[in-house]
Order: C-alpha cells, then structure tokens, then sequence
C-alpha cells in the first residue's frame, strides 16, 4: 500500500532530521577550538512518493546554531507525528474496509 510506505519514509525522515538536531545540540556546546561541524539533513522527494533524506556536513568554518536545532527538533517530532496519524488513519480504513468484506 503506497500509503503506508509515502507515511513510513516520513517517519524516517523525521528521524534523521531529530538525529542530526541533537547532533547539533551537543555539538554547539563544544568549545570553539574543539568545533563540531552541524549535520544538515537534506531531504528530497521520491519518484513514487516519499521522501529521501541525506545527512552531509557543510563546509568547514560553520558552527551549529542551537536556535536552529531546536527549531528542527520541534519540526522533526510533527513531521514524525503527523506520518505516524497518517499510518494510524490507513490501518483503521484498512480495518473497517474488511469489517465491511466480511
């Protein structure tokens, strides 16, 4: 069922987007001698639904912003809740779906 699977890499990409924001959070602790480069996490559609995500370093010099993480942890917990509602409403119509076969 495309449903499922177009919902299923939208939890995945959530969750390389929450991986790389915490990532970033613990790097923009770290001294400025000892910089971490940030991890974006780049997303990109998939043919037949879906999405791809990409975890790549920038160039060097960048420091994480914890402004910016924290915005991207915020997105990336609805992105997940939102394919999570989107796989929950699919099962409950595949449910009453068969209720009705029967």
């Amino acid at each position: 069922m495309r449903v499922t699977s177009t919902a299923t890499s939208g939890m995945r990409a959530g969750i390389a987007r929450l991986d790389a924001a915490a990532h970033n959070i613990a790097a923009a602790g770290i001294a400025t001698s000892d910089a971490v480069p940030p991890i974006l996490a780049i997303q990109s559609e998939l043919p037949g639904g879906g999405v791809t995500t990409q975890l790549t370093m920038p160039a060097s010099g960048t420091l994480p912003d914890t402004a910016d993480a924290v915005v991207d942890v915020m997105e990336a917990t609805l992105t997940y809740r939102a394919n999570a509602s989107v796989m929950h409403a699919a099962d409950t119509m595949m449910g009453s779906l068969l209720d009705i076969c029967r």
